[in-house]
């Protein structure tokens, strides 16, 4: 039988000093030993040193065919002491008496001494037998002869370390009281054990070694080992080697099986291993049980590792469970991992749990990294941590927090407490509470009770609703954006209810059903049809392509602003109840009643425009020529016309701007009469005709005067 433990016996031991007479085969060469002489008589010396080593005799073959040999080593000198060199017949013999008495053993070697070393290898020619070494006889004691002389004298007794060279072949080795071996080649120590295998090994009390119970098991690792291993598919034979090294109350009946230490563990797996602990169990082949109590490999978890804990089960092949307590892999799955915590249960291949409490890992590949009573449903999902939350769709994830449901495929809630992504795909919610991503691809920021719908995303805030597809709400309060690509950016109970409608901020704001409708803030401001804006407070967009700007004036009486509606389509809109201001000056501000800035206002409750006109505004001033004046606008021609862009029916009445440029040189160009200048040119017209009026009345005056005296010399 082959046995994996291997035995290695060194023994070093010195021959005292013998002595032998010297004959003509030695030429008449003086013997000694370490120096000493016998009287009358020519000695030849030698100094051996005989080292008897059992190297390395492992024995992790066939026992019984080991071979059994001891290293000898000597110094041949003369009796001067000189060392010497050549070929000499050494022959070796082993006794069971000081003196006398026939050889148990011989062997006779050429060896060669090179400056008086020699080394010989007993048992290399004739194989020393283990019973030499076996307690009978009681000693041994090892004779030289040097070619035809006599043996040296005295004999040397080998010391005990060369009987251990007996361990290759214990048979049924027991000490202790109240031992029972049966086994071959097997040692039981301690007290009250039992061994009824081979080459197993027992110590400590009342433990059991009874591997033959098992020995005609055969796990079938078919499909399951991978087919390049030796031992795929094959059966675990031959039975025996079962070892128990100490502890209490242990059983081993499995082949190779070992028990270190602890009480009442049993080891009923072939190759597989228990620490120590208490009440432990393994019967998968191949398993590995470090410690704890009542912990239990079974019989379907081969290849597994079970680190320590209590009341711990491995049901799964290839699994490992490092602590913990009442943790669980489950049967016909494989590759499952718990790392520890308390309850946590794995019941797909390659699912993993950390740790933590009441954790499940229930499809392949699924992980719980801790927390307390998180779930891992689907394929490949992910509970890192924190309580009650559930990975239900494949390669989904939670984070952490609590009570967050990660539904849809390929979806992750970050964290916060009860967040859900639906039952779609892609979705993500970063944390906050109660917010519900019910469309694919929708995404939640945080905050709280806020809700998504398809490609939707709500950054945050409370009670914001993106229901229809493709819809944004940013943040704020009780928002809602109900249409197709509408957005809220934040603020508190505005609507976008058209397609592509937009709400910046503000509170209380519409915009839609018109698409495409705009408001950019304030509060009560409605752009209900499409292509509008209304922007200020209470401005009312209600035509389309208009553009309403409220202000925030309050009638007498009322206690809110009035709200202010666009006219018609297509118009410009603007209610400014303390006036409108236009600056084409690069000034902070536009006074024009003392002088700062250039440009048009209406003043409060006016109906025209005004224009800036001080003397602090103006430059290049200069008298005009009145008369001249009023001789160009004789020459200028004056029409009656109509713009392109208004209907016929409305008329004009004015010179052409290319006919005023031409005969004034005033204005910026020839495209456009200013207000301003047409009634300058009025003004010194009228003062030249004013002028001749008054010089015609003189001379009118003067007739009359004179028609009066005519008349009166009549």
């Amino acid at each position: 039988m082959k046995s994996l433990a291997c035995v290695m016996a060194v023994t070093i031991f010195a021959m005292t000093p013998l002595q032998v007479k010297s004959t003509d085969s030695i030429n008449q060469k003086v013997c000694r030993l370490f120096g000493k002489q016998n009287k009358g008589s020519t000695m030849r010396a030698i100094r051996v040193v005989t080292v008897c080593l059992a190297l390395l005799v492992i024995v992790c073959g066939q026992i019984a065919a080991a071979p059994l040999t001891l290293n000898h080593q000597g110094r041949l000198t003369d009796n001067s002491g000189a060392p010497l060199t050549g070929t000499y017949t050494l022959t070796f013999k082993l006794y069971s008496t000081a003196s006398g008495g026939a050889a148990l053993w011989s062997e006779t070697q050429v060896v060669n001494t090179v400056d008086g070393l020699y080394e010989a290898v007993l048992g290399e020619i004739s194989p020393l037998s283990s019973s030499l070494f076996s307690g009978a006889p009681a000693a041994l004691y090892l004779g030289i002869m040097v070619g035809a002389d006599g043996e040296l004298a005295p004999r040397t007794q080998l010391t005990s370390s060369p009987y251990s060279l007996h361990s290759a072949s214990v048979e049924g080795f027991s000490s202790g009281p109240g031992n029972v071996n049966t086994g071959a080649f097997s040692i039981v120590g301690g007290d009250n054990n039992t061994n009824n295998s081979d080459y197993s090994t027992i110590f400590g009390e009342d433990n059991e070694v009874n591997v033959t119970e098992f020995a005609d098991t055969v796990f079938d690792t078919s499909g399951i080992v991978p087919s390049f291993l030796p031992f795929s598919g094959a059966a675990l034979h031959p039975p025996g080697n079962g070892t128990i090294l100490g502890g209490h109350g242990n059983i081993v009946c499995g082949n190779h099986a070992v028990i270190v230490q602890g009480w009442l563990n049993i080891n009923c797996a072939p190759y597989s291993f228990i620490g120590t602990g208490f009440r432990n169990t393994i019967y998968a082949p191949f398993s590995t049980l470090g410690t704890g109590l009542f912990n239990n490999i079974t019989s379907t978890a081969g290849f597994s590792v079970l680190g320590g804990g209590a009341l711990n089960n491995s049901n799964g092949f290839n699994s490992v469970i490092g602590g913990g307590a009442f943790n669980t892999t489950t049967a016909g799955s494989r590759g499952e991992v718990i790392s520890g915590g308390w309850r946590n249960t794995v019941e797909q291949n390659f699912s993993t749990i950390g740790g933590g409490e009441s954790n499940r890992a229930t499809d392949i590949y699924a992980t719980v990294g801790g927390g307390q009573f998180d779930t891992a449903f689907s394929p490949y999902s992910t509970v890192a941590g924190g309580a009650r939350n559930s990975a239900n769709g494949a390669e989904s994830f939670v984070g952490g927090g609590s009570g967050n449901r990660a539904e849809g495929t390929a979806s992750a809630i970050s964290g916060g407490s009860g967040n859900t992504t639906a039952v779609h795909d892609h979705q993500f919610v970063g944390g906050g509470q109660d917010n519900r991503a019910f469309g694919p691809h929708s995404t939640i920021g945080g905050g709280w009770n806020n809700e998504t719908s398809t490609r939707a995303t709500v950054g945050g805030g409370v009670f914001n609703h993106a229901t229809n597809e493709v819809t944004f709400i940013g943040g704020g309060i009780d928002n809602l954006a109900t249409a197709f690509a509408a957005a809220v950016g934040g603020g508190s109970g505005n609507t976008s209810s058209g397609d592509y409608a937009a709400i910046t901020g503000g509170q209380s704001n519409i915009a839609g059903p018109g698409a495409y409708a705009t408001v950019p803030g304030g509060f009560d401001n409605e752009a209900t049809a499409s292509n509008t804006f209304a922007a200020g407070r209470g401005a009312k967009a209600k035509d389309s392509c208009s553009f309403v700007w409220a202000d925030c004036c309050v009638p007498p009486g009322l206690l809110t602003s009035n709200p202010y509606y666009s006219s018609i389509d297509n118009s410009f809109n603007a209610r400014a109840t303390n006036g409108f201001y236009f600056l084409t000056s690069c000034d902070s501000t536009f006074d024009p009643a003392a002088g700062v800035g250039s440009g048009v206002f209406v003043p409060p409750g006016g109906s025209m425009w005004m224009t800036g006109s001080s003397r602090t505004l103006k430059k290049n001033i200069k008298e005009v020529d009145e008369s001249d004046i009023l001789k160009r606008v004789d020459k200028m021609p004056i029409y009656r016309w109509s713009y392109k862009n208004q209907g016929d029916e409305v008329v004009h009445m004015g010179p052409m701007a290319e006919d005023f440029y031409e005969t004034f040189k005033l204005g910026d160009d020839n495209r456009a009469i200013g207000t301003l200048d047409p009634a300058g040119v009025s003004l010194a017209a009228t003062k030249a005709l004013i002028k001749e009026n008054k010089e015609l009345k003189r001379r009118l005056e003067e007739l009359e005067k004179l028609v009066h005296n005519l008349a009166d010399q009549m």
